[in-house]
């Protein structure tokens, strides 16, 4: 009887273990469906890629270009500030799709499309930064709304031809 109340026990704290973490990976699932809702309602991402680049010249260096067109669909101002892809944390531009160039900020508002852009270079040493936020995606990106920061899980993103710059 002795050594069957251990055995007991120990079984009684496995099944319990098990719950737990079984709970805690529903609860990360329910709040990043959430979190993924409330980033709906702010803007819509309408596609994702990126590009690998080689320069001309052998000094010129190579590296990734990252893309994501997306469609404001609110009227609150969006900050967007960082992308972390692979573990790794690279600030993000704001580009719109128009042909002109100017040394203004970009401005845009609700119903505007805009590309989010990441350049990273790969003569660069950057530092590793795990994602704030537990995702499967190939991507998340982070930005604020009314002073709060949110992120946006990318599931996909498409990898185009290796472009060679002269």
């Amino acid at each position: 009887m002795r050594t069957l109340f251990p055995i007991i026990l120990l079984a009684l704290i496995a099944l319990t273990s098990c719950q737990v973490k079984s709970h805690s990976k529903k609860a990360v699932a329910n709040q990043n469906k959430e979190s993924q809702d409330s980033v709906e309602s702010h803007f819509k991402l309408l596609n994702a890629s990126k590009e690998n680049w080689v320069a001309g010249i052998p000094a010129g260096g190579r590296g990734t270009e990252y893309f994501f067109k997306i469609k404001i669909t609110t009227q609150q101002k969006l900050v967007f500030a960082d992308l972390w892809v692979d573990n790794y944390m690279y600030s993000i531009s704001v580009a719109n799709n128009s042909a002109s160039i100017s040394d203004k900020p970009i401005e845009y508002g609700n119903g505007d499309e805009i590309t989010l852009r990441a350049s990273v270079l790969s003569s660069q040493n950057y530092e590793l930064s795990k994602a704030p936020v537990q995702h499967a995606g190939d991507a998340l990106i982070g930005y604020t709304s009314n002073g709060i920061t949110q992120y946006l899980i990318v599931e996909n993103i498409t990898e185009k031809p290796t472009l060679n710059r002269p």
